[in-house]
């Protein structure tokens, strides 16, 4: 009886010994997944970032070109110029779509801004 006690007492510490190894492969394949985890999110960061410096190059992008054509006049109290303006797709795609917004926004001229704004209007004539 007493061999039969020390053969499973032996079993036993073999199983625990099975066990340990086991936990101590589960813990070793724990961290290797934690690094694949950081480097798999690494990896989106990176696919990300060029996913949108990708889009910034493939998009249109437009060139605008403005001059004044015709006479600038001022009669005291407005400035008239009439602008010509060329718009060019200059982007890897074209844009189809072009949406303007011209917005005046009124000021009060100081009394150098005004003769300034005379001169300019004189020399263009």
């Amino acid at each position: 009886m007493v061999f039969f006690a020390f053969v499973g007492v032996g079993i036993s510490a073999w199983a625990v010994w099975l066990l340990k190894k086991t936990l101590d492969a589960t813990i070793v394949a724990v961290r290797e997944g934690e690094k694949a985890t950081a480097a798999s999110l690494i990896s989106i960061e990176t696919a990300t970032e060029s996913n949108a410096i990708m889009r910034q190059d493939q998009r249109p992008w437009l060139k605008l070109d403005v001059g004044i054509v015709g006479s600038v006049t001022f009669d005291g109290k407005t400035v008239q110029v009439s602008v010509d303006w060329r718009v060019t797709n200059v982007g890897r795609s074209p844009a189809d779509t072009l949406n303007v917004h011209i917005v005046g926004a009124p000021f009060k001229l100081t009394p150098e801004a005004r003769q300034s704004a005379r001169s300019f209007a004189t020399d263009c004539h």
